[in-house]
């Protein structure tokens, strides 16, 4: 009896012993050259504590670090600057785990503001006006150049781009109206003053105009044209268009708001192309072209839209339409709300893989059938729900080529059935320095410049498609004292799973 109250006894003590591991107790951070050093305590007289786990986040992703047990400060790398973080900290002995410490806010380093953009100047380009500038130095951390257009009657346009762009089309910005420009430079830790201006003359050419059919008959075909710029002055249009077996007729009309009539050599169940020019003393437009047929009884019948199929990564649409003179073409319309999609079949098809489908989303489909007659009508709109994809994989295959002044990270071409829109790239060298880079989703590469000789840097990289952010891979890259990559084998504390 007296050993088994012993034993008991031993066994209570042990069980409440298990029971008195406190949570930790963050005292603070410390700021040392562009790195966050998290410092801790445990009320805890053992010797067997075996780690201290720390969990920190952004609210964007959850970061995770282990400290050796006699540790109570340590770096906390991936830190973005100037960004808000909470931290929490919980210890460990071989049989138990602490509860976690209270939650700890803090702040990345502080970074300072940019200053403007420098050498900024306009080139002329096919496509419109081209704007060079110089970067401002890496150590700053640019994110965003903001590009700011003011006009006349306080017109003011803005367009972005990612930090390792350094010339852009000013495609936000009116062909036709003179802007003053200015830039300014965005990172974590605020935005620069704005640079100087540079004044941007307009490019006075017409464009286009607006047409649209109002009106067909079996005899006519009735038109409306206005201006695709209601401020640009346009004085009259020059209108051509085809019939058979003739030539094209032309005919020159004032600018009015009233619907044109054509009449002249129309014929049923012939394609008429008309095409359209604005006019003025200075200019003539591009023209815009439509096709258009009369009205006749022999066009296809509404078609219906019978069935949509997934399988695996792509989907197919079936239809059925009824035509008394054969079948030349199938339109098939779909938009998820953001973008629109076409894709055509031919002749007497009546299905169709359509090329823009993407999972996540819900797509409307509506179609309309061609003979040699004209179009039907569009059949009735289905909405479809694409089955949803996996989010993107896990990058694979990291490595490392160059030096520490020109540095190739490189992974596996993702595979384009993942759909990736872009790559999230950290880099964080010992002391907590920490880069944030962006590729898109097509590229499998990323050039780094300007790493530090002696010194050992982690890079994590994760993948974006429409279903979500994969997990981060990451890899260690060592540097020597020539700038020479020294591989070294990813940490255990890096990929450990507590």
């Amino acid at each position: 009896m007296f050993v088994d109250l012993v034993v008991i006894g031993l066994f209570l003590t042990f069980s409440r012993a298990q029971i008195t591991l406190p949570p930790p107790i963050i005292t603070g951070v410390e700021y040392r050259q562009q790195a966050v050093v998290i410092k801790w305590q445990i009320d805890y007289g053992g010797d067997n504590l075996v780690r201290h786990v720390i969990h920190y986040t952004d609210g964007r992703r959850e970061q995770r670090i282990i400290a050796n047990p006699s540790e109570r400060e340590k770096v906390l790398p991936f830190v973005r600057p100037c960004t808000y973080y909470t931290a929490r900290v919980m210890s460990a002995t071989p049989t138990m785990n602490s509860p976690y410490s209270e939650p700890y806010q803090f702040k990345g380093y502080q970074l300072d503001q940019p200053p403007a953009p420098e050498g900024i100047h306009i080139k002329n380009h096919p496509n419109g006006r081209l704007l060079r500038w110089s970067p401002v130095p890496d150590l700053y951390q640019v994110l965003v150049y903001t590009i700011i257009g003011r006009g006349v009657d306080h017109e003011e346009l803005r367009q972005e781009v990612f930090e390792e762009v350094t010339e852009v089309l000013l495609d936000a910005f009116h062909f036709e109206h003179n802007y003053n420009i200015t830039m300014t430079a965005t990172s974590y830790c605020g935005t620069s003053p704005e640079s100087e201006p540079v004044f941007v003359a307009g490019i006075p050419n017409l464009e286009p105009p607006n047409v649209t059919v109002v009106n067909r008959t079996d005899t006519t075909i009735s038109i409306r044209v206005e201006p695709t710029n209601r401020s640009a002055r346009v004085d009259s249009y020059r209108i051509q268009y085809t019939v058979p077996n003739a030539p094209d007729e032309i005919l020159d009309i004032y600018n009015n708001s009233q619907s044109i009539t054509l009449q002249v050599g129309l014929k049923e169940c012939f394609n008429h192309t008309v095409s359209v020019y604005a006019r003025n003393p200075a200019d003539e437009s591009e023209p815009t072209v439509i096709n258009v047929m009369l009205l006749s009884e022999d066009v296809p019948q509404q078609p219906v839209l019978t069935d949509v199929i997934t399988i695996g990564q792509k989907t197919m649409v079936q239809w059925s339409t009824n035509s008394s003179t054969p079948l030349m073409a199938h339109k098939i319309e779909y938009t998820d709300n953001v973008n629109k999609y076409v894709d055509w079949a031919i002749g007497d098809a009546n299905e169709i893989w359509l090329s823009n489908m993407r999972g996540c989303r819900t797509f409307t489909i509506r179609m309309l059938s061609e003979n040699t007659c004209g179009w039907s009508e569009y059949s009735q709109p289905i909405n479809y729900e694409v089955p949803p994809t996996i989010a993107a994989s896990i990058p694979s295959q990291l490595n490392v080529t160059g030096t520490a002044d020109e540095l190739l990270l490189q992974w596996n071409k993702p595979n384009s059935t993942e759909h990736l829109i872009d790559h999230d790239i950290l880099l964080a060298d010992s002391q907590g320095n920490v880069r944030s880079y962006w590729a898109a989703g097509s590229v499998n590469f990323l050039v780094i410049r300007n790493l530090e000789p002696n010194s050992v840097n982690h890079m994590a990289l994760s993948a974006r498609n429409d279903c979500g952010w994969s997990e981060g891979k990451a890899i260690q890259v060592a540097i020597g004292s020539a700038g020479e990559i020294i591989r070294q084998p990813l940490p255990t504390l890096w990929s450990y799973s507590f």
